[in-house]
């Protein structure tokens, strides 16, 4: 039986998610965020030496990072990844950029907000000073980009390896969806918005949200 550590608000929705396209049985074992930390709970540690969610167990073996468990679902099933040309390029391509390239900055502007939020009412405004340097240096210009070359793919093809929906699109919709929740955009990127919508009419979409809940961390 596959099992899936599923902590909520959290990448490891795709998990979920991902089995339910392949059609896969499995078992969810789910863990609660720290209510004022937002935190994963420590148990974590004791199931993967990196002690991050997601994690999987299949066949005797612990599988950890979203990308890695894609494949290893997407190697149990058919017809969730290209076989060959410019479609598999760009499955391959999505399926790194997604945590490699798209997440880190749109994580960081997230840690800056939650910092701000948090801090005294007499470091707020060195907060907000330091973050808005770290934004108008780095992380808005770089945001920016990579949601321009986002919103160019997909206003030339349905899906992220083209006319197919594959485990790209699994991969790719956390950081779209936290793109447009976090930063808005709905009107600037029409395209990541239609592709936001078409995920949402999927059934194993909809049966990973009834089992996991939310995709996003809210607050």
């Amino acid at each position: 039986m596959i099992i899936v550590h599923h902590l909520e608000q959290s990448r490891s929705f795709r998990i979920l998610w991902a089995l339910e396209e392949a059609g896969l049985d499995y078992q969810v074992e789910a863990y609660q965020r720290d209510p004022e930390t937002r935190l994963a709970p420590d148990e974590a540690r004791g199931l993967h030496p990196a002690g991050k969610f997601p994690m999987m167990e299949l066949e005797g073996r612990v599988l950890a990072e979203s990308g890695a468990i894609l494949e290893a679902i997407a190697d149990q099933a058919e017809g969730l990844r290209p076989a060959e040309g410019r479609a598999l390029d760009d499955y391959r391509y999505w399926l790194h950029a997604a945590e490699g390239s798209v997440m880190p900055p749109l994580v960081s502007k997230y840690l800056w907000s939650r910092m701000i939020e948090k801090s005294p009412f007499f470091i707020k405004p060195v907060a907000k000073l330091l973050a808005g340097k770290a934004d108008a240096a780095y992380l808005g210009p770089t945001i920016r980009t990579l949601l321009a070359h986002v919103e160019g793919h997909l206003a030339q093809n349905t899906w992220f390896a083209g006319d197919e929906f594959s485990m790209a699109d699994i991969q790719m919709a956390y950081p779209v969806a936290a793109a447009q929740a976090r930063m808005g955009g709905g009107q600037s990127m029409p395209h990541m918005t239609k592709f936001l919508e078409r995920i949402e009419t999927r059934l194993a979409y909809r049966a990973a949200r009834n089992k996991g809940g939310a995709m996003l961390l809210t607050g």
